[in-house]
């Protein structure tokens, strides 16, 4: 499993009041709710969300690659150490 990773081009302050604030959009979302994949238009900012604090190497393959082929450049993104709740 690995840890739900996080993007942004100018480092983690104020990622999360970025994606409360900016203007995003939804470009994946899995059927059953478990994550979701939201960005900015400008392709600065993606967020990869899941309901549980890991997702499986195959699931952050296929996020990874849904974010690709939206024109999303991954080489800023990083992993966010995420704490069991």
């Amino acid at each position: 499993m690995n840890p739900i990773p996080s993007l942004t081009l100018s480092g983690a302050t104020g990622a999360a009041t970025r994606l409360a604030s900016a203007s995003t959009m939804l470009i994946a979302l899995d059927r059953d709710y478990q994550w979701a994949i939201v960005g900015e238009p400008d392709r600065d900012y993606l967020w990869f969300l899941a309901r549980t604090p890991e997702v499986s190497p195959d699931l952050l393959e296929r996020m990874k690659s849904i974010a690709l082929g939206q024109g999303y450049d991954l080489a800023g993104l990083y992993l966010v150490p995420q704490k069991e709740r």
